[in-house]
């Protein structure tokens, strides 16, 4: 049975493991993320201070002690918006084996109670443009296009 429970600083191994996971799947539609940052120290420093922040929220998904995914959100005040509480989705990842086996669904449906439950009104996501399964995956829970952001090399 899986289960989803919140992340502790004690499962900050397991989640650099999946960010690692995460960079190398992404790198297949952008070379532009350092595949070296995860287990660097900043990458790590970073990780470290997400989990101990009250305004981060951390899940995992695991079945029989084995991590399946983790999401990672954080809650953030944006004063020149109206609803100026937003949590924005920064890390989604489901082990390859587990996807579309409806692990992405329970974290998300988690953080969203967790995320109502502190007053939240709204969540936003970004994902690779070439990522075609993410963007499905949010759209199918209710995301919708809101910014697009664009880039260019100089």
């Amino acid at each position: 049975m899986i289960n989803i429970r919140k992340a502790t600083i004690d499962d900050l191994e397991h989640i650099l493991a999946l960010n690692k996971k995460l960079f190398e799947y992404e790198a297949g539609f952008t070379g532009e993320f350092n595949q070296e940052w995860t287990c660097s120290q900043a990458g790590q420093e970073f990780f470290k201070t997400r989990l101990e922040n009250e305004n981060v929220f951390a899940l995992i998904a695991e079945e029989d002690s084995s991590v399946l995914g983790y999401i990672l959100v954080r809650i953030q005040e944006t004063a020149f918006r109206k609803r100026n509480l937003i949590a924005e989705v920064e890390h989604l990842f489901i082990q390859e084996e587990m996807r579309e086996k409806g692990v992405g669904t329970m974290l998300m449906e988690e953080i969203k109670k967790i995320l109502r439950s502190k007053n939240v009104p709204r969540l936003k996501v970004q994902a690779l443009s070439k990522n075609t399964n993410a963007i499905s995956f949010y759209k199918k829970h209710g995301f919708s296009e809101f910014l697009s952001i664009l880039e260019i090399d100089l």
